[in-house]
């Protein structure tokens, strides 16, 4: 299955990256507040360079930490800085590739799909089928949703939706995760 209208989607918005530490900082959230689960690896969707996945990784190791990005010269510099870290280049919105990397815990779409919700280049229809025909299917029962903008920052774990105060789409995106 895959889930995207037209394939492969380019969400990425040409710009400043944050990397999730300034991302979680600016909103004053731990990773304890995510309520991580002790089980499942742990997926950097849309890994672009793979400094999130090397933050990842150096926080949660020895737990599998994922990097993928549908872009080939991303996962090749990815692969470059971070030779010992796990990275594939896939579209993020093909299930069946997905479902080979097993059981997921957390799944964080940073600086990209919540990105592209909010600039348009996502479309209401394929989050909505990202989130509830991917992400869902593919994490654990008690699994974890992150999504960031860079400055914005959205959760959904086993207690619900959390969206920093700041989030000016908080509506929108409450109604498309839930």
């Amino acid at each position: 299955k895959n889930y995207s209208d037209k394939g492969k989607m380019n969400v990425w918005p040409q710009g400043e990256y944050f990397s999730i530490t300034d991302t979680f900082e600016a909103n004053r959230v731990t990773y304890r507040d995510l309520q991580i689960p002790k089980r499942g690896a742990l997926l950097d969707w849309g890994c672009y360079d793979g400094r999130n996945t090397n933050i990842l990784t150096e926080r949660f190791s020895p737990r599998r930490v994922i990097g993928i990005d549908m872009f080939k010269n991303s996962i090749k510099r990815a692969k470059r800085e971070y030779p010992d870290l796990e990275f594939y280049c896939m579209d993020g919105c093909d299930y069946d590739k997905l479902e080979e990397l097993g059981q997921l815990g957390v799944i964080f779409a940073m600086n990209n799909l919540l990105q592209g919700l909010k600039n348009g280049n996502i479309k209401e229809y394929d989050f909505q089928h990202i989130i509830n025909g991917v992400f869902r299917e593919l994490l654990i029962e008690d699994g974890v949703i992150v999504l960031s903008d860079g400055n914005d920052l959205c959760y959904q774990n086993r207690n619900g939706v959390w969206m920093s105060n700041e989030f000016k789409e908080r509506d929108l995106v409450r109604r498309l995760l839930t």
